[in-house]
């Protein structure tokens, strides 16, 4: 309730999948018996309050075959019904890709700014490079290469060290 009072509030649009209380699983099964719309009004309480807001009814991937709504359906909560739900799933990659700049992140306990600054930006170098030896590695289709990041950090780490090394 208080966060999509507060999104509604600052005119944040937003897009959530609901989770399965009561109402929700009540709008999913009328919308499975065509009772309700695909889109339609709904309403979140609690002890505090509530907030209102469209929830958007559509079908999960990999639905199972089964007659139980919950399991066939998911709700969508938003404040504005013109959103795709198809955009929710471009925010995998997006998260991804933020894990993924944190396992480049060095450790440290520096509390300079600066430096700590300067560590992030080694993150996003390190995290691009991966992202190109990535593509390049790829055979020519949309499938990247299966490198993960620690393979890519040990290899990275041992050509540094062989090219470190004065000759002798």
């Amino acid at each position: 309730v208080d966060a999509i009072s507060r999104l509604q509030e600052n005119n944040v649009k937003f897009l959530m999948p609901c989770k399965n209380t009561g109402n929700v699983v009540a709008a999913l099964r009328e919308f499975a018996q065509k009772k309700r719309e695909k889109i339609s009004g709904n309403v979140i309480e609690n002890n505090l309050g509530s907030a209102t807001y469209y929830i958007m009814i559509t079908d999960r991937k990999n639905a199972k075959d089964s007659d139980d709504p919950e399991e066939k359906y998911i709700g969508f909560a938003t404040n504005h019904p013109a959103i795709k739900t198809e955009v929710y799933a471009k925010r995998w990659g997006i998260e991804t890709g933020y894990g993924k700049i944190e396992e480049c992140r060095a450790k440290t306990r520096i509390s300079d700014m600066e430096s700590r600054m300067l560590c992030f930006y080694y993150s996003l170098v390190l995290y691009n490079e991966w992202i190109i030896v990535r593509a390049m590695l790829s055979d020519g289709t949309e499938r990247q290469s299966a490198m993960t990041m620690l393979t890519f950090k040990v290899q990275l780490e041992s050509l540094l060290i062989r090219q470190s090394k004065p000759p002798t």
